[in-house]
């Protein structure tokens, strides 16, 4: 059976780290799929942003990650995971 990994939509405006994004406040959340998620430490993640470019049509941002727990003590305090981008997919 092939590992799929589920996809997330994130907020690419919400970066912390040149390479992390927040991603959920809880340890559940859903994919965009629609199936309920349990957060672990170390999954891989396909995270994606509705855009559009420079012409004004429609696209998709899409990049691989691995979740991991927020330790931050800054503003983003209050989100407890975010995703580590691994690579960027080309769409």
């Amino acid at each position: 059976m092939q590992n799929v990994r589920p996809k997330v939509r994130v907020d690419f405006n919400e970066f912390v780290e040149e390479d992390m994004v927040l991603l959920s406040k809880t340890d559940n959340l859903r994919t965009a799929e629609g199936e309920q998620l349990l957060l672990r430490e170390g999954m891989e993640l396909v995270v994606f942003m509705d855009d559009v470019d420079e012409s004004g049509s429609p696209r998709q941002l899409s990049a691989f990650g691995r979740a991991e727990r927020n330790r931050a003590s800054d503003w983003s305090k209050h989100i407890s995971w975010v995703v580590r981008i691994v690579s960027w997919v080309e769409t």
